[in-house]
């Protein structure tokens, strides 16, 4: 019987939603990794829940034989989904809900009455994450650098005793996670200089893009756009008023670089006055087609002249980040 005949037995014996234990004790060669797999993916795609697995070790010697619960090493399937799903897409939510639910599990049973050494940062350290991974799906470029900021404040060596000894999965990625997160740290990012909170921005553009997160990258580059001027005006580039004049400038550039021959905007002269070095030209090409990619995307497509996926993604990865570090050395 082939592997895949196994796998199919499985799982076309099992309907959603239903309860097995695995019991991979009579089995020949290689068949309990197949089942035990097929279980696994049926966990996942059917909302079947594994009840238990065992083994029973047979010895010929003794009068009872011992079983053996393998059960915990479902939990290494949780392990591997969460990490899959930090390295494609740098959320470390899942990761952080297992954290938290070892260190509740752990008081909610009343571990820390029987043994010697109880969790004390997995818990802290887990939802600091997950409070991260929210920043970063959501586009919270701000809230993202205050909440990585505070993971300085968790004690290293403490959580790194924490996961030897009850998440040593979690061992191989923990100083990754510190790593990729660590970049976008800034304690106070409102009260900081706008420009090193821009820099910090810029940062995590680049990594929305190496991370194929488009839509949050068309968001934050728009943003980033109207920032950067405001930045480059002396403006306070979290006000609205600031904003909304940069962005009416733009788009009166825009409307302006159709048809030069008419006189330029008054709404115009400020970028043009303020910043003498600014290639008009270029910004107006640029805010064009930023300006379009991103109300195509907030529009869900629901235009009669929307833009395919494709095109997006090849404007994100082509073009929107070289512009931005462009527009940036215009900041003293």
């Amino acid at each position: 019987m082939r592997c895949t005949q196994i796998f199919e037995a499985v799982v076309n014996a099992v309907e959603p939603g239903e309860t097995i234990v695995l019991d991979v004790t009579h089995s020949f060669r290689s068949i309990p990794l197949f089942v035990f797999l097929a279980g696994t993916y049926l966990q996942k795609s059917r909302n079947v829940k594994i009840g238990g697995v065992y083994y029973g070790a047979y010895e010929r010697d003794r009068p009872r034989s011992p079983i053996f619960d393998l059960t915990p090493t479902l939990k290494f399937i949780d392990w591997l989904t969460a990490t899959d799903k930090f390295l494609d897409t740098g959320s470390a939510k899942d990761l952080g809900q297992l954290l938290t639910n070892i260190q509740r599990d752990f008081y909610k049973q009343g571990r820390q009455k029987r043994e010697p050494v109880s969790p004390r940062q997995l818990g802290s350290f887990g939802k600091r994450i997950q409070a991260i991974s929210e920043s970063i799906e959501l586009v919270r470029p701000l809230k993202l650098m205050e909440e990585t900021a505070l993971l300085d404040k968790i004690s290293y060596e403490d959580l790194q005793e924490d996961v030897g000894a009850f998440a040593q999965p979690f061992s191989l990625l923990l100083d990754k996670i510190q790593a990729d997160y660590h970049q976008f740290a800034l304690p106070n990012p409102r009260d900081a200089s706008s420009q090193e909170t821009l820099r910090k921005q810029v940062d995590l553009l680049e990594w929305y893009i190496d991370k194929s997160l488009s839509a949050q990258a068309i968001l934050l580059g728009r943003e980033l756009t109207i920032s950067v001027l405001c930045t480059a005006l002396k403006f306070d580039y979290l006000g609205k008023t600031e904003r909304q004049d940069v962005e009416r400038g733009l788009n009166s550039l825009v409307d302006w670089r159709k048809d030069t021959q008419k006189p330029r905007p008054l709404a115009l002269e400020g970028l043009v006055t303020m910043i003498p070095d600014l290639d008009l030209d270029w910004l107006s090409k640029f805010w064009s087609h930023l300006r379009d990619v991103r109300n195509d995307l907030a529009h869900t497509e629901m235009r009669s002249d929307s833009l395919s996926a494709a095109k997006m993604s090849e404007f994100v990865k082509k073009d929107l980040l070289k512009n931005i570090k462009m527009l940036m050395t215009i900041l003293p």
